[in-house]
């Protein structure tokens, strides 16, 4: 990629829930080469700071810590797939890692935490099961080299899988990747648009020729 990676790592820290890994993982990323790594974690990754950050733009949000269908925990409390949504949209990132357990699971509403994300336009990773710890410090240390390198989130998605099925075989089906739907939907109409002018213009130059007498019959 031409330029360094614009990484956000948000890492809450929940109180009554095990301790995550997220300085291991911190440490990692941040040794990638082409990679700026800024972190919103521990007791620090409140709503408020949260939501801030997600103003900003970033070629990569990992989201690390623990989650339910529907929700993710942060510090002060849990936050929806709606707010997500809503606090990236003045500045959507080019790829969202959920990496938290049923990140992509359906809650009882039937809307997923991931899903929410894709249909707002924002390609996201998300996770249909829980997983190991370990085994998501794995795929995000190696999205980010992977995507640091190609440039292409498809190819980081495929060798962080590879990687996480060598070391941690049961937790390798567990993230899937949803693309950004609102932008493939936004060229159709787009496309769809242009093929509306083209006809008008040619109905226009049909009117203006049989109004013509030398082209009457």
């Amino acid at each position: 990629m031409a330029g360094k990676l614009r990484v956000l790592l948000v890492a809450a820290e929940v109180k009554g829930l095990p301790p995550l890994a997220w300085l291991q993982e911190l440490s990692q990323i941040a040794a990638v080469p082409g990679v700026t790594l800024e972190v919103c974690g521990g007791q620090q990754a409140q709503r408020a700071t949260v939501a801030e950050r997600l103003h900003e733009w970033w070629d990569c949000i990992l989201w690390s810590g623990h989650g339910a269908p529907g929700r993710l925990l942060l510090a002060d409390g849990p936050v929806g797939g709606d707010w997500l949504a809503c606090m990236m949209r003045q500045a959507p990132p080019s790829v969202v890692v959920l990496s938290a357990c049923f990140s992509a699971a359906r809650d009882q509403a039937l809307t997923s935490l991931a899903e929410t994300l894709s249909q707002s336009g924002i390609t996201t990773v998300g996770l249909w099961a829980g997983v190991m710890d370990a085994a998501a410090v794995v795929y995000n240390v190696e999205f980010v080299r992977a995507l640091a390198l190609s440039g292409s989130v498809a190819t980081a998605h495929r060798v962080a899988i590879e990687q996480v099925a060598w070391e941690h075989s049961a937790a390798a089906g567990a993230a899937f990747l949803l693309p950004g739907l609102i932008n493939g939907y936004g060229k159709i109409v787009e496309e769809l648009s242009s093929i509306h002018k083209r006809l008008d213009d040619m109905e226009a130059k049909l009117d203006r020729l049989c109004a013509r007498p030398d082209v009457l019959r």
